[in-house]
């Protein structure tokens, strides 16, 4: 209570804050436009001077205007804020300037943020959304504009972002006249950001695609020569994709189910009906028939939605399962193939021992 008091009896001095109208010395001949920045934890703000230049080399540094902003609810970082202050100068300066209908040399953008600076001359792609979006638009607005770097002690923006009480206001000689930088130096201001500034970086994954040969498809059968194993390891591995790809759902079951296997088998079946029956499988792509000199022709072989190729012909309508009607074709040499059918002897040898 004590403090809005001394606020309030403070507050009729505002009466004495005077800003001259004058904005342009006599026989200006160059004319600037200077925007600054700045943020705290309690809100963040931005504020326009227009500095002139006469034919005697006088300089005049009048303030414009200025914007703040509270700083939300909810919890921002420091160099989120400067951010955000920062898109409020875009949008103050791309505003202003049109109105004043003045042929404005150069327009500079300052910022105590090495940070949000860094962020700015990025390329959104890189950045995560909620800087990549503030970003995108500074650019937007601010492409003809120059962006800097400037010490807190020299940021009148900082001022407003902090708060200050009218005694200090009118005592502000910088707050009225902006702050002593030198042109001549604008180009040299280049500092280092805080490493921080890389934790708005989206992770760069780079995949490298090379065209697999028959080898390598073939070397995946030489993994072991045990069919079910073979189909667990595949079954895991595509496990493991999935996992990757959905972390929210993700199967950390010890056991295998029964359309992973599945998957796996015809994912297999897929690598060596290609390494047999390329020619046939690019033909059916392209809606045309096989070959007449292949020796599928005979069998009517299609594609069904998984891109496997399977028996066609008149069993169609009949009254069987999918899979028997439509058997998948494989090629009689493949390790594959071989594979299979070694499963499939044994559990018939099993099967007549028990019996």
């Amino acid at each position: 209570m004590e403090e809005w008091m001394n606020f309030y009896q403070k507050l009729s001095k505002v009466n004495n804050f005077k800003i001259p109208r004058c904005i342009l010395l006599p026989a200006t001949i160059r004319i600037e436009i200077h925007g600054f920045s700045d943020a705290s934890e309690r809100a963040y703000a931005a504020v326009v001077y227009i500095k002139c230049f006469n034919e005697s080399g006088q300089s005049q540094t009048r303030l414009l205007c200025s914007k703040s902003r509270v700083a939300p609810l909810k919890t921002l970082t420091i160099p989120r804020l400067e951010l955000s202050a920062a898109l409020l100068l875009s949008r103050l300066v791309k505003k202003v300037v049109p109105i004043l209908q003045l042929p404005i040399h150069k327009i500079w953008m300052w910022t105590d943020s090495t940070i949000a600076l860094a962020w700015i001359k990025t390329e959104p792609h890189k950045l995560k959304t909620f800087v990549s979006n503030r970003v995108a638009e500074i650019q937007a607005l601010s492409k003809d504009y120059h962006w800097k770097h400037v010490s807190s002690k020299n940021n009148p923006a900082d001022l407003i972002s902090r708060g200050c009480n009218v005694d200090e206001l009118l005592k502000n000689e910088m707050w009225f006249s902006g702050p002593d930088l030198q042109t001549d130096k604008y180009e040299d201001n280049q500092l280092f950001p805080d490493p921080s500034y890389r934790d708005e970086l989206k992770c760069a994954v780079t995949l490298s695609m090379t065209e697999c040969s028959s080898n390598f498809y073939d070397e995946l059968f030489n993994v072991t020569n045990n069919f079910i194993k073979l189909i667990r390891i595949f079954s895991f591995i595509f496990r493991f994709i999935n996992n990757i790809k959905a972390k929210e759902s993700c199967n950390k079951e010890k056991y295998l189910t029964a359309d992973e296997i599945k998957r796996s088998t015809e994912f297999l079946a897929k690598i060596a009906q290609l390494s047999e029956f390329k020619a046939e499988i690019d033909a059916l792509k392209k809606g045309k028939g096989v070959s007449k000199t292949s020796k599928l022709r005979a069998l009517d072989p299609f594609l069904d939605e998984n891109s496997l190729l399977r028996v066609g012909g008149r069993l169609s309508n009949a009254d069987l399962p999918f899979e028997a009607k439509h058997q998948i074709i494989i090629p009689s040499k493949h390790k594959f193939t071989k594979l299979l059918l070694s499963i499939c002897i044994r559990s018939f040898f099993i099967l007549v021992l028990r019996v």
